[in-house]
This record gives C-alpha cells, structure tokens and sequence, in this order.
C-alpha cells in the first residue's frame, strides 16, 4: 500500500480552502430511506473477511461494498498522491460502470475530491462534471457524486466516493451515514493491516538480522565477514550485485575486494576512480548516509554523461551505497547494484544499513583481534626470548607465556610450560607462596631481593623476584607477571666479600700505625682502630665530619691539595703534615695511599698507611739546625 504512504505525505502539506457549493444544502432536505440494518451488517463481514484473509484487495472489495450498499452503479477511492510536483488524486480503486478509468489521475484543484477534503465531511455534489470540467471525460452523464474523506493517521488522504449516472437515483442521509461509515470502517482496516504488515516487516527484518549476526559470527577473516554480509544481503533484497569497498586514504579511488551477484551484473572487483561517478554523488556519500538512487540516468547527482556512461559500462541502472565515515573520512562503502531501475523502500535502505553497521562492527572486531593475536605473539616471543627470567600466569597461576632464560634458572622445559599450572611443577612450594600470589592477585606488588629457593636435588639458590599483577582490557587483572634472577653467584660473592672486609679490619685494627680507605669521591669509608684511639673519633664520626678538620692550619692547603690531585687523576697519594690528636698535641704523620680499581677497572677510592713520622721530623729539623 505504498499509494496509501503517498497520500499521506502530500495531505499533511495541504492547506486549501473549501469552494461553496449550493447543493449540498440539498441532502439535507430529501426523503431519506430506512437503514438495512442486514445489508449493512453484510457489507461489514465482507470487509471484515477481506481484510483476514486478502488484505491487499481491501480497497476493491471497500468500493464495490460501498456501490453494492449504495446501490449505484459506480464507487471508487481516490488517494493523493504527487506526480512532478503537482498534486493529484489517483483513482486507486473503481467499482462498476466508471472501473475503465482506475489509475486515472486529475490535478487536487480540477478535481471534486480536494473540495471533499476541504470541507472535511460527506459531500454531495449536483452536475460534479460542470463544477469540475477535469471528470467531463466520462462516458456518459454523471448526476449526483457522494464523497466522504478517506482518513489515515489523523490525516484526511482521500475520499471514498459514489456516484449516480440515473436521474432518478438520488443520494439520501443514509447513503451519507453508510458512505461515511464505510469510510472509517476501511480506513480503520486499513491501518491494522498496515500495522500488521509493519510487525510483519519487523519480524522479517529482525529474522534477517539475526541470520546476518550468526553468519558474521561463524566467519573469520575480512574476506570471509565481507561474503557472508554481501551475499546474505544479495538474496534478501534479490538484488543483481551486492559488494564492499574500501577508499584508500587520498580519497580518490575505491578498491572492491569482493562482490556477489545472481549474474546479471559483471564483477566489479578492482580499483575505480571515484570522480567518474559524478562529484555530487561522492559527496552525499561522504556526508555519511544511504544514498540510494532508483534511476541513475535520471538521478540529478549521476546524470551528467560522465557519470552516465561509468555506470552503463558496467550495466548498473539503480543503486543504494551505504557509506562508513570515520573522522570526516569516506573509508568504505557497501553497494547494491541493479541492472534496471529500481525504487529503494526506505525499509529496504533500512535493512542494508543495519547490516553494514554490523559488517563494519565485525571487520573491526576482526581487524582487533587480528592485532591481538599479533600482539600476543610478539609479546610471547619478547618473553621467550628476553634475556631476563619471565614468567606470564592466568588467574589461575596456569602459564600464558615464559622466557627461555626463566625455564633455564628454574630447570624447566620451556616448550612444556604454556597451559601448567605453577602448582603442578613445583607441588612443594610453601603455603607462604601460595599466599603471596593471592595476595597479588587482588591487586598487590610483592618483591624480595635475594630469597633462598630450595631445589629438589638439596641444593639451595638465591633468588631475586617481583610479582605484579597484569590488567585486562576491561580493566580487570587478568594474571601475574613474575620477574626473577638467579643471583647464587652474587649473593656467595658477597659473601666471600664481607668475610674479606671482616678479615682486613680485623688485621687493620691490630696494626698500630693508622689506616684509612676512601671512596670514589675521597669520602672515608674506613678507619681503623689506631686511626679511632689517636685522635678520640668513632668510625662514624669521622664519614660525618671528614679528616680535614684535624690537619694543621699550615699543612692543610698543600695535604688537601695534594689529595685532591691524586683522587682526580686516579693515582697514588703522598703527604706529610701535622695532625692534631685526641690529646691536643700536634703530630707529624706521613701518609701514603694506593688507588683501588674494580675487576672491570672502575676507580674504587684509595687505600692508605699514615704512619706517625713526628720522631723522624724532629730530627730532620735539628740537623738542619746544627748545620
């Protein structure tokens, strides 16, 4: 019932005004007959049963109803409807004498059925043909016309109407209550028939969609998403050719990687030029709607003879392109293509744009997970083979990803890793372990700095670990991360560098001479006990407060100096001065220092001996006096 679609368009334009006619002042003053209540209730089971069961005759059999009851020989109903911009009532629907003129058009203005609606109820008119000459085309007289609006919606849309072609028939106060009723009655069928036939349209546009989701779901790649969509879509409208394009990102050509077709069109797939289907066309489809075309040689977007010929070349009549724009961007499109003209029904355009949605939402779910897995991969080979231990676990502490070098510290397989639990290799791990990961699991970081590791051979390792949680895409920890070295050999080096440290002390401090070590910076980081007891300083003292301060005023320049020197150019140190001890006696002290390097040559500080030298100065100087 699309006729019923157009009238309702063009009546909610409408704003005329009644003409005056004098015969209608007439019906109210003839003799009027008595209802037939049983033909009456008739006429309405006959409508009833056509509504049931052939609803799309409802309108021919509400005509012929409409003459039967009336007893006349012509009945009709007339829709507005708009013919190149003009307004005009269609004859839709003829009954009897007048049924050669159905689908006949008379401009709104020429015709009897404007004045109808302008008046608003049943109408009679006298001659109609010398009011309206348009309808002087008649065969035969035509005497008396009974219209009543025709209403859809709230909106009057046309007119149920009789007419007599006998003087003697008149129309009466009854034929205008049977003609009124039977008007509302139709209009009445006629909406729960267009109301069924929209949940009709829903259930079917629904049943559609849901295959076009199961379908999209059980594809897999782009390809196979872009054939399922394209050919679901094909069948569904019986389309020539339906297909995917993606622009590439100049704008300027459409590359199509697959279409699907009943064989009435050619393959278009390859690279186009956008410009040669007419610029007013590509610029409806960057805007980002449907844009659906019946005839595309009489289509003002794709007429020129460019555009014309572009499509001819391919056989194309008819389209609807529903674009996907990203950004302000024109990067896609789904395209139906039609060898012949065809008039899109904005159901249909509705229906291929919510399957393109979700072919657009399935090829970037695609294109996502696509990027996952790449991403998980490079992220299982990063792990594999960095060269730290690490080691990725589900919530379940089962292994997602390890390195080689974690596999290795560990005495592990690392292709027998992925899917284990942690609990499975290592079933003795302590109940303090097993705590920490919960613990992690529910948000906190955990780290140790050199933890022993028992191993099942009795052997003891220390390791070095960090455990993190690893968050989900929704936000949500998905796992732990573990990092861990293997530090055995560093922590048994500190070892053995900690007894050595407590050997040196402990035969420092038996040396009665004072020994000193610095840093890098020429801080001390040593003193021994002879160092402590002749000048009344703790160990702790003397890093605070330095050994400058207990050099004479005198010495101090040239001492520091000196020291200075020898720490900036990494070289051994020599000085004498006096220093001032704990009992306030000034005493000469000779100090050698040797530089100390790392294994891997880096400056350590330097090492020194300053023995008391106050004797052997004092005796220098009294032989320079004698002489």
């Amino acid at each position: 019932m699309d006729a019923l679609d157009d009238a309702l368009a063009v009546a909610a334009r409408h704003r005329s005004q009644p003409r005056n006619l004098r015969s209608f002042a007439e019906l109210a003053q003839r003799p009027t007959r008595q209802a037939d209540h049983e033909a009456e209730l008739a006429a309405t089971d006959r409508l009833t049963l056509a509504l049931a069961d052939a609803p799309q005759s409802l309108l021919d059999v509400l005509v012929d109803v409409a003459r039967a009851t009336c007893r006349v020989e012509t009945a009709g109903l007339s829709l507005l409807e708009e013919v190149a911009g003009r307004e005009v009532f269609r004859w839709v629907a003829v009954a009897g004498r007048m049924e050669p003129l159905r689908g006949a058009t008379i401009p709104r203005d020429d015709s009897p059925c404007g004045h109808a609606l302008a008046h608003g109820g049943v109408l009679l008119l006298r001659d109609p043909a010398d009011e309206f000459p348009a309808i002087r085309s008649v065969d035969g007289p035509l005497v008396e016309a009974l219209l009543a609006p025709f209403e859809l919606d709230g909106r009057a849309i046309g007119t149920l109407w009789v007419a007599s072609h006998e003087s003697t028939r008149q129309f009466d106060r009854e034929d205008a209550r049977l003609l009124g009723r039977l008007s509302r009655f139709g209009s009445t069928g006629v909406r729960a028939h267009r109301l069924n036939e929209r949940r009709q349209r829903e259930v079917a546009r629904d049943a559609f969609l849901r295959e076009v989701d199961a379908r999209l779901r059980q594809a897999g790649d782009a390809q196979a998403l872009e054939s399922e969509a394209t050919g679901l879509i094909g069948r569904h409208l019986g389309a020539a050719q339906v297909g995917f394009g993606e622009i590439d990102p100049g704008g300027e050509q459409a590359v199509v990687r697959s279409d699907r077709g009943d064989g009435r069109l050619r393959s278009v797939v390859g690279t186009w030029r956008l410009a040669d289907f007419g610029p007013a066309f590509i610029r409806d489809l960057e805007a980002g709607a449907p844009v659906a075309i019946a005839d595309l040689a009489r289509d003002p977007r794709t007429s020129a003879p460019p555009a014309v010929d572009a499509f001819a070349a391919l056989g194309i009549r008819s389209t609807l392109h529903v674009p996907l724009v990203e950004e302000g961007r024109l990067v896609a499109l789904l395209f139906v293509h039609h060898p012949e003209p065809r008039a899109w029904s904005g159901e249909e355009i509705a229906q291929v744009a919510a399957a393109a949605d979700r072919l657009w939402a399935s090829l970037q779910r695609a294109r996502v997970e696509r990027e996952l897995r790449s991403r998980d991969e490079q992220l299982r080979l990063f792990i594999e083979h960095a060269p730290a231990a690490i080691a990725m676990f589900d919530r379940e502490m089962r292994y997602l990803a390890a390195s080689r070098r974690f596999a290795d510290d560990f005495r592990l397989s690392v292709t027998d890793l992925v899917g284990r639990s942690h609990y499975e290799l290592f079933p003795d791990l302590p109940e303090r372990w097993r705590a920490i990961h919960r613990r992690c699991l529910a948000g906190a970081t955990d780290r140790h700095e050199g933890e022993p590791f028992p191993r099942a051979d009795g052997t003891v390792d220390y390791v070095r670990w960090e455990i993190r949680p690893w968050h989900a895409a929704d936000g949500g920890i998905g796992g732990l991360l573990l990092f861990s070295e293997v530090i055995t050999a560093r922590v048994q080096a500190e070892v053995a560098l900690r007894d050595s440290e407590a050997r040196f002390r402990l035969m420092a401090d038996g040396v009665p001479a004072i020994i000193w070590v610095t840093d890098a910076q020429g801080r001390i980081e040593f003193v021994n006990r002879a160092y402590c007891e002749l000048f009344g300083v703790s160990v702790e003292q003397v890093r605070h407060e330095g050994w400058q301060p207990l050099v004479h005023p005198d010495d101090v320049d040239a001492y520091v100096g000196a020291f200075v020197r020898a720490q900036a150019d990494r070289q051994p140190f020599h000085g004498r001065a006096r220093v001032r001890t704990a009992r306030g006696e000034w005493r000469w002290v000779e100090s050698h220092g040797t530089p100390r390097f790392s294994a891997s040559g880096e400056f350590l500080g330097h090492v020194g001996l300053s023995p008391d030298v106050t004797e052997l100065v004092e005796h220098q100087f009294a032989l320079l006096e004698a002489d």
